[in-house]
């Protein structure tokens, strides 16, 4: 076994002897986690996947070895410097189709598609998610009528599924009608949302999770805009056939703590939502680490939501645990073990660091959040090896075909499967990179192609 440290005040990476670091459940750091496991991740660049566009806030669907890729935009982060921060220059306008096996990249302008599913698709920060070999994508912030009087910035109210299969072929076979053909949306206000996430649980339900409904140019004046948090996980059924879909508003319901929003846990956006094992193994939840702004002193919100679905889907606010990294959205790794039963959700840098007080730096910090289904009790452990660099932010993590898994469609990878000694979990993929801890002038950050091996050594 090797040797597992506690972390006692502020996080130091100066510490020998190492692979982990234990934080904590409380602000100024925490107790020890009982039984801590020893095991260490490690993540390098490889170049196995040349050629891939260089994006970040995408979508990515997957078939096989075959990648969908599309959204997001092809600069850095936002910043605070200019009026117009999200030029639609910027935007992603093509969909892509690439093949991690032989490496090829296919793609499609998204100019021929219907209006309302290309402006969604050239947007940034929608949300979605892969329900077998379907996506559905709803919301995200972009521009509209571009280029013309009436262009206006928006979140889009629409809920797009296409057919990932069929998408990818159409793309490899250069037939753009064919792919309009495989899209089926719809608008509704229901849908409007961006920086927030989608998932549908073993119930059937999709929960659309938190997120804002922002209208106009993004500055840093405050002026000329609007933003409504949604403050809540909509819950809903979807009625499907084959060429229509249809949001079931009877099956609506809204899970929050119906607080205002200066006392609201649900007042979140552009955090951390992942699937957990429940307790027992048989059934999946959501996680909600994270996510910005307090209303009262803009400072990132820090203790968890964890949603269970199910005939009355329910939730509780885990007080217990100060979540002090890692705070924005964020590749991440799911791992649950059925022997300790508890479900390690591994976040890969992102936003927020333990030695800033507001979180809004990068980091290089790779996290471990453990959620112990017996002990009710959430902790932390810090890797010791960083990030090789500022990575992870709006990037996504992809299992590799090697790792067991526990709940495939989850993407939540069997901790007790693996082997002894160092393997692979998977690959990062796109976000954004920064050579320094703060965005400025001087390092005004950019998107990344690179894709990263993701290993654990137990």
């Amino acid at each position: 076994m090797k040797k597992v440290c506690l972390l006692i005040g502020l996080l130091s990476l100066l510490l020998t002897g190492c692979d982990l670091i234990t934080g904590g459940g409380n602000a100024g750091g925490g107790g020890e986690e009982p039984d801590a496991p020893s095991f260490s991740f490690t993540v390098a660049q490889t170049a196995k996947f040349p050629n891939l566009p260089a994006l970040q806030s995408f979508i990515l669907g997957q078939s096989g070895s075959k990648w969908l890729i599309f959204g997001g935009r092809t600069n850095g982060f936002h910043g605070f410097g200019d009026a117009s921060t999200f030029p639609f220059k910027k935007a992603n306008k093509f969909i892509y189709a690439y093949d991690t096996q032989t490496q090829q990249l296919d793609s499609l302008s998204l100019k021929s598609l219907p209006k309302q599913v290309r402006e969604q698709f050239e947007s940034s920060n929608m949300l979605g998610t892969q329900v077998n070999g379907m996506l559905y994508v709803a919301g995200g912030y972009g521009e509209i009528n571009a280029g013309t009087p009436d262009s206006a910035f928006i979140t889009h109210p629409v809920l797009t599924r296409l057919n990932v299969d069929n998408a990818i072929a159409a793309i490899e076979a250069q037939d753009a009608a064919r792919l309009g053909s495989e899209l089926v949306f719809i608008e509704d206000e229901f849908f409007r949302s961006t920086g927030g996430e989608l998932f549908m649980l073993e119930d059937g339900r999709f929960y659309l999770a938190l997120g804002h409904n922002f209208e106009g140019i993004y500055n840093p004046s405050g002026e000329g805009f609007t933003q409504i948090y949604l403050d809540t996980v909509r819950t809903f059924y979807l009625k499907e056939d084959e060429n229509t879909i249809a949001l079931d508003k009877n099956s609506i319901l809204y899970l929050s703590d119906n607080k205002p929003p200066a006392q609201s846990q649900f007042h979140r956006r552009d955090l951390l939502v992942t699937p957990h094992i429940e307790a027992g193994g048989q059934a999946v939840g959501l996680s909600i680490f994270g996510g910005v702004f307090t209303p009262d002193k803009g400072r990132p919100y820090r203790n968890p939501i964890y949603i269970m679905g199910g005939v009355t889907p329910s939730f509780t606010v885990d007080k217990d645990f100060t979540q002090r990294s890692n705070i924005y959205s964020a590749a991440n790794v799911r791992l649950y073990s059925a022997k300790e039963d508890k479900m390690y959700t591994t976040v890969l840098g992102g936003m927020g660091d333990t030695t800033v007080a507001y979180n809004d730096d990068f980091t290089r910090l790779v996290t471990t959040l453990i959620r112990d289904n017996q002990g009710g009790k959430t902790t932390a452990l810090y890797n010791k090896q960083p990030l090789p660099s500022y990575l992870g932010s709006e990037a996504i993590f992809i299992p590799s075909g090697g790792v067991t898994m526990f709940r495939d469609n989850y993407g939540v990878i069997d901790f007790d499967a693996l082997p002894e000694g160092k393997i692979l979990l998977g690959y990062m993929y796109g976000g954004i990179l920064s050579e320094g801890p703060k965005w400025s002038k001087d390092n005004p950050t950019v998107p990344t192609n690179a894709v990263y091996e993701v290993s654990i050594t137990k």
